[in-house]
């Protein structure tokens, strides 16, 4: 096999539907079904959407809530957080 043939994804995981092909666990899942973690938080790339997802199709008994901070008002926010410095 070559690197040329190695498939790695999509660069946007939300439109990836192998995705769950590449999840390598950690543990995360367990800790999210158990209460013993509420929320994922990382950086772009760091796996919270194919938790999201994995989690979403186990049906745990939680309530999951995808938050999504494309119309986050950054502008105000960033006003509010110079006040306070």
């Amino acid at each position: 096999m070559t690197i040329h043939k190695v498939d790695s994804g999509r660069l946007d995981a939300e439109r990836d539907r192998n995705l769950s092909e590449y999840f390598v666990d950690t543990g995360a899942l367990d800790r999210l079904a158990n209460g013993e973690k509420q929320y994922v938080i990382g950086r772009k790339g760091s796996g919270k959407t194919v938790l999201f997802r994995l989690a979403s199709e186990k049906r745990f008994d939680r309530t999951l809530v995808r938050l999504d901070f494309e119309d986050y008002p950054w502008d105000a926010h960033r006003s509010v957080s110079s006040l306070l410095n």
